[in-house]
């Protein structure tokens, strides 16, 4: 789930809201990149955690360093925790306001753009010829209750079952023969 959230926040534009906080050019040495800021905040609001433990759960987990924007595993911290209250001091309630406001209108585009996508394959599916019937009158057909009917049989193979079966080992043959004499 991480992943797939990372891919999909439009990050350029929170990394322009956020890097406009920033006076970077006037003072001081630079900054955390603005995803793994941004993400950080994201992952500690959502899972409800303390500054410690966003940075401790971070630093466990490759998939959210994805999220943050790293490229490889790292088991070293992020950043240290009390760079949250750093964080909170830079960005207001308004601009918090702003980027959650541009998530939101991200994911109606998303939802719509998913809507219509799905709407377009009904009509297809729509408009597609039945799919002949099969030739083999034991065949196991139904309908379900969307109204598909769905057709054929399934066979179930046990070659990959455990069959909890003793193999003849020299070994235990002896030992078989020892307790039988």
């Amino acid at each position: 789930r991480w992943v797939a959230l990372g891919d999909l926040l439009p990050w350029t534009e929170l990394e322009k809201e956020y890097n406009s906080r920033l006076d970077n050019q006037k003072k001081g040495a630079g900054n955390k990149p603005a995803r793994m800021i941004l993400s950080a905040m994201i992952i500690k609001h959502k899972l409800n955690l303390s500054d410690a433990e966003t940075i401790e759960i971070i630093r466990e987990s490759p998939y959210m360093q994805y999220f943050c924007g790293l490229h490889e595993f790292t088991d070293k911290p992020i950043f240290d925790p009390s760079l949250f209250v750093t964080i909170r001091e830079r960005i207001s309630e308004e601009e918090l306001n702003k980027m959650t406001v541009k998530l939101l209108d991200k994911q109606r585009r998303l939802l719509e753009e998913k809507r219509k996508r799905e709407e377009e394959e009904a009509k297809k599916n729509d408009e597609d010829p039945p799919a002949p019937k099969p030739e083999d009158p034991n065949a196991a057909s139904f309908t379900d209750s969307k109204g598909r009917e769905h057709k054929g049989v399934l066979k179930i193979d046990a070659t990959c079952a455990d069959a909890e079966m003793r193999y003849p080992v020299d070994v235990d043959i002896i030992h078989d023969g020892c307790r039988k004499v």
